[in-house]
């Protein structure tokens, strides 16, 4: 089985489960599993896949700036995942303005 992590900042924990509710193309029925762990993550399970949504944490580039960090770890497919992983981070690209 193949598994990969990504770390996001700057972006909500609830944001990045739509985001991935989106790009999978599952509804909240669809899910064939989706657990609050006692350390705070969040585990989704669909028939070929499971993602683990960690606990969103705070990071701080200075002390007055404080961001959202949230890890990701995708267990399944190889292929099935890594094609996950493109359209996630296409889906979080943020460019300035």
């Amino acid at each position: 089985m193949y598994e990969e992590t990504l770390e996001f900042r700057g972006l909500s924990r609830s944001l990045l489960l739509e985001y991935l509710l989106n790009i999978t193309q599952l509804t909240s029925s669809s899910i064939i599993t989706n657990i609050t762990n006692e350390d705070g993550s969040v585990t989704i399970q669909a028939e070929d896949w499971v993602i683990n949504l960690s606990k969103e944490e705070s990071f701080s580039i200075i002390s007055t700036i404080v961001i959202p960090r949230v890890f990701i770890t995708f267990r399944g497919d190889k292929l099935k995942i890594q094609e996950m992983i493109q359209k996630l981070k296409i889906r979080t690209l943020r460019t300035g303005g």
